[in-house]
């Protein structure tokens, strides 16, 4: 059956994330397509439970008490909630993300399987298949390399021969050019698999795009808290959003190792301030300058 995109109206009134959350600036529920509003209306309700109870753990930090510890155990409680809220916030992204990931891929391979080869149950069809796309192999290996795709581009058999091939080290065409003419085939065959495949890339986008919105959300709410930095790992930011390019991944690597940096000093300052432990270090500095 040919895709279709299902045609959906958007409701006139505001969702319900968009009322409790949208006034942290971080939204744009407001410039969605109806279709695209439709498919992530799922990912709107969990977001509107998960801010929600993230809201209520950053103002429960806020108002602890924690002027009776010394400083690195009252960073620890405080911290503590707050890493365990954003670690459930972004366990719920992920699994929104890998499910928009996963419906590309899906349909990408729907499209490959347009020419995935038929395997016959019965021996003797099997044999005469297999005998049948060797001797086109080897037909095509008679064609000078540079004139190959044009002389397999189009032709089903042809392009089943070479996904057959059995030695991976007599390559007859390229795996990315056999795969182009896999997709070009589909898409003579149906055209509306260019706009099904489009469609799910379209939506992967939304939702991490809106996912994003989501977690700096968060933030916003942490801020608005007196929280000011975000304590959770950037490792585990970056294994939810994953680095799309080269550059985005350099980025990552470096918010990455200055975290690590940080909390080498942390680790430092801790082991010093416990080494220390009961020592007015302002009182020791005066005794040596009036000894002085």
């Amino acid at each position: 059956m040919s895709y279709k995109r299902k045609i959906v109206d958007k409701p006139q009134t505001q969702h319900q994330l968009e009322t409790a959350f949208g006034h942290y600036g971080q939204l744009s529920l407001e410039h969605d397509q109806g279709w695209i509003f439709e498919k992530l209306r799922e990912l709107h309700e969990d977001a509107t439970f998960s801010l929600s109870q993230f809201f209520n753990v950053a103002q429960s930090v806020k108002k602890m008490d924690v002027s009776e510890f010394k400083k690195h155990i009252a960073d620890a409680k405080r911290t503590e909630p707050i890493i365990k809220g954003r670690k459930a916030l972004l366990t719920f992204l992920k699994k929104h993300i890998s499910k928009a990931e996963s419906d590309v891929k899906a349909v990408q391979n729907k499209i490959l399987r347009e020419t995935q080869p038929d395997d016959p149950s019965d021996p003797v069809a099997k044999m005469f298949q297999f005998m049948k796309n060797q001797e086109i192999r080897t037909n095509l290996k008679s064609i000078e390399p540079k004139n190959r795709r044009a002389a397999i581009a189009g032709n089903l058999e042809r392009i089943r021969a070479c996904i057959t091939n059995p030695d991976s080290s007599d390559v007859i065409v390229a795996d990315s050019a056999l795969i182009e003419m896999r997709r070009e085939y589909a898409f003579s065959q149906d055209p509306s698999l260019i706009d099904e495949e489009k469609d799910y890339q379209e939506i992967y986008k939304s939702v991490r795009t809106r996912a994003g919105e989501i977690n700096a959300t968060s933030i916003k709410i942490l801020m608005d808290a007196g929280l000011k930095d975000d304590p959770l790992p950037p490792s585990e930011h970056f294994e939810v959003f994953t680095p799309q390019s080269d550059y985005e991944k350099a980025l990552a690597e470096k918010r990455i190792l200055a975290y690590q940096r940080e909390q080498t000093k942390i680790a430092k300052d801790k082991e010093f301030e416990e080494r220390n432990a009961g020592v007015n270090l302002d009182i020791e500095k005066r005794k040596k300058r009036h000894a002085a």
